[in-house]
């Protein structure tokens, strides 16, 4: 008897961490009768996204509804696309934060009413250094809110003697 429980548990254990490992694909097939051999991402209001394999490159796409005649999930028991392959399922960054600097040069034209005795320290203005700071916080991989900051600062000054 207990020898019967045992191979049950094994049996049963070993059907569960096989439905786990398998990913299953999904069958697309067009209006012209093609049937492809992908896994869907999303269906939207008017396309159908994707990701399937050609010739041994992973690729993601959609199509339009209307070049849709049939879908069905899990419809193929092997899998083309590898699973961390598939849109939607890679891991992203949920904060990012980057620091800039360097020097810099502003590229804008001078202004024609600027006097003659200002021009060439206006020009020597443009040149200096700038430094930034970006952090930013994703709730998905498009939609996220952030901040950001830059300084530019130039070498050049002016004295005013009276």
């Amino acid at each position: 008897m207990k020898n019967i429980i045992l191979k049950y548990c094994f049996v049963l254990i070993s059907v569960t961490v096989f439905s786990i490992s398998i990913h299953a694909q999904d069958l697309i097939v067009t209006s012209e009768g093609d049937s492809l051999n992908c896994k869907i991402t999303k269906i939207r209001a008017d396309n159908m996204y994707f990701t399937f394999k050609y010739k041994d490159e992973i690729r993601s796409t959609l199509l339009p509804l209307g070049q849709v005649r049939f879908h069905q999930y899990n419809y193929y028991q092997v899998s083309e696309v590898p699973a961390d392959k598939v849109l939607g399922n890679e891991i992203y960054p949920h904060f990012r934060a980057a620091i800039t600097g360097g020097w810099s040069y502003r590229v804008a034209k001078l202004a024609k009413n600027i006097p003659s005795d200002f021009e060439q320290y206006i020009k020597d203005l443009k040149s200096g250094y700038q430094y930034g700071l970006d952090l930013s916080y994703y709730f998905s991989e498009q939609l996220g809110f952030g901040f950001k900051y830059c300084n530019y600062g130039s070498k050049m000054k002016l004295i005013m003697l009276m």
